[in-house]
C-alpha cells in the first residue's frame, strides 16, 4: 500500500489524506493496492484506487463519504483524457459511469488506465 501511495506528488498526497483514510477501512484485508490517483469526483476531493480485486472510488464528502466499487470483470472499461495540466479517468461497468477529474499526477493516471485494462484483459 505504501508504494502506491508514495508515488503521489506531495500536493496530491495532502489533498488525498482524508480519502485515503476512508479507503484504508474500505479495503478487504486480503486486498493489495496496486495504484492510486487523487482528483475530484461528485464535487468532492477523492481518490481512485486499483487493487488486485477491484477499483474503488472514494471521496471525502463531509459526514458521508462516497465509496463506489467496480469489480474487475470483462465489462469494466476505463477511458482517460488529459490536457496540459490534468487528466481524468472514467470508469464504466455494472451500470455505473463515474469520472474522477483534476488528476494532476498525469503519469499515474496513465499507469492506472494501463493496469486496469491489463487486469480486464487477463480475464479473457
Amino acid at each position: 500500500m505504501a508504494g502506491a501511495i508514495g508515488a503521489l506528488s506531495p500536493p496530491s498526497l495532502v489533498a488525498a489524506r482524508a480519502s485515503l483514510a476512508v479507503l484504508s477501512v474500505t479495503m478487504r484485508p486480503s486486498e493489495v493496492l496496486d495504484c492510486v490517483v487523487q482528483g475530484r469526483f461528485n464535487n468532492a476531493s477523492g481518490v481512485a484506487a486499483l487493487t488486485d480485486q477491484r477499483v474503488l472510488l472514494v471521496n471525502e464528502r463531509e459526514w458521508s463519504p462516497e465509496v463506489i466499487v467496480f469489480e474487475i470483470g470483462i465489462d469494466l472499461v476505463v477511458q482517460g483524457l488529459q490536457d496540459d495540466r490534468s487528466a481524468s479517468l472514467t470508469f464504466i461497468g455494472g451500470g455505473l459511469n463515474v469520472t474522477i477529474s483534476g488528476i494532476t499526477d498525469r503519469p499515474i493516471a496513465h499507469e492506472m488506465a494501463r493496469l486496469v485494462r491489463a487486469s480486464v484483459a487477463e480475464l479473457g
